[in-house]
């Protein structure tokens, strides 16, 4: 099935920046600028003087003051040499980008094993990646931590093509905020004239992914429509609120408290989480049903959800995909639906496939 082939292979993509979130290095937006920089979370938008880069400029700076997310903007009719310049004085953290993309590209193809469910397999790597990468983000290890950690990656080496020592590797590259992706890189031709205008999407310094609306324009009725345009960069640039994500504890007081309502349980660098998050914000909208979040790709809430789960005392069942809905009532668990539910094929359409709104409404409106 193509569609479930298109997951599989983008699901992967919420393991690898585990753990980051949606503010910048200083924790606020710092909102639209032309400085050559390095960028932590946010958005690089490279741009010309055509119409479609000046809307997506306009709209884009807008997003910028009130939504979580930092905003690089790069005119590329003036600023080419600047950009070239500073490649050149920043080749290691070019080189460094070359490889993670290189490693994660790796990473992203099975080796299937015996009879094993593609399904399984991609969400069992998922799964134990994000755990190597928390634990080597820890810092030192302990004995007991170390053979955790070897014990994953041992079996992660046998179900994709990266050897141990590649998966050791990109696990180093990735595991804390000091490799920044350059806002230029040649490596993806940012600036070459007929991919303008371009927006690469950043998560902790790694590249999750770029549209070039030059060779792939923005729908001439959504670029006309000023809350159609922002509806569409929300979805494409994975911003989020981050700050409605709740922790364990407070969904956990919601559960004793015998309430009812519905959870998104999601990962904050996870595209299909993002891709969702803003027809959850509509549907909210429409229904007055606010959809409470938490956010397992955080350590802490991870193991307090788990922690929940096994105690038996809520009815909820393991979470395998992110995002995932659960409809609670009266402090229990009813009911589920997640991205397979609602994920319509479509190959035009952004990571292969279009949502179904109603189905999603549909599963909100239980808890009214």
């Amino acid at each position: 099935m193509k569609l479930a082939k298109s997951l599989l292979a983008l699901l992967l993509l919420g393991a690898l920046a585990a753990g980051c979130g949606g503010k910048g290095e200083n924790g606020e937006s710092r909102g639209a600028n032309t400085e050559l920089e390095t960028i932590q979370n946010g958005v690089v938008l490279y741009y010309d003087d055509s119409a479609q880069s000046q809307s997506l400029l306009g709209a884009l700076t807008e997003l910028s003051k009130t939504e979580k997310f930092d905003l690089v903007t790069i005119d590329t009719t003036k600023d080419k040499s600047k950009l070239d310049k500073y490649e050149k004085d920043n080749q290691k953290l070019v080189d460094s980008y070359k490889e993670v993309r290189s490693l994660e590209a790796g990473l992203s193809k099975l080796k299937l094993v015996g009879n094993a469910n593609s399904k399984d397999q991609q969400n069992n790597v998922m799964l134990n990646y994000r755990k190597a990468l928390n634990l080597v983000k820890n810092g030192k290890l302990n004995a007991e931590q170390e053979k955790e950690l070897d014990g994953l990656v041992k079996d992660i080496a046998g179900k994709q093509e990266l050897s141990e020592a590649d998966l050791k590797k990109l696990l180093d590259l990735q595991k804390d905020p000091r490799l920044k992706v350059p806002v230029y890189s040649s490596v993806d031709g940012d600036a070459a004239p007929e991919k303008l205008p371009v927006m690469k999407v950043i998560y902790e310094g790694n590249h999750r992914t770029s549209y070039y609306f030059g060779q792939k324009p923005i729908p001439a009725e959504t670029l006309a429509n000023a809350e159609n345009l922002r509806f569409y960069l929300k979805e494409k640039a994975w911003i989020s609120n981050f700050q409605d994500s709740s922790d364990g504890p407070t969904i956990e007081k919601k559960l004793e408290n015998k309430d009812t309502f519905v959870l998104l349980v999601w990962g904050n660098s996870c595209p299909h989480c993002h891709k969702v998050m803003p027809v959850l914000d509509k549907l909210t909208s429409q229904t007055g049903i606010k959809v409470e979040r938490i956010d397992t790709f955080i350590e802490s809430n991870n193991k307090a959800y788990a922690k929940m789960a096994a105690s038996g005392k809520y009815g909820l069942t393991e979470i395998k995909w992110v995002p995932t809905l659960v409809y609670i009532k009266d402090g229990k668990q009813q009911a589920t639906i997640g991205v397979y539910d609602w994920a319509v094929e479509n190959a035009a359409s952004d990571l292969g496939y279009d949502i179904d709104e109603s189905k999603i409404k549909a599963f909100m409106e239980k808890a009214k």
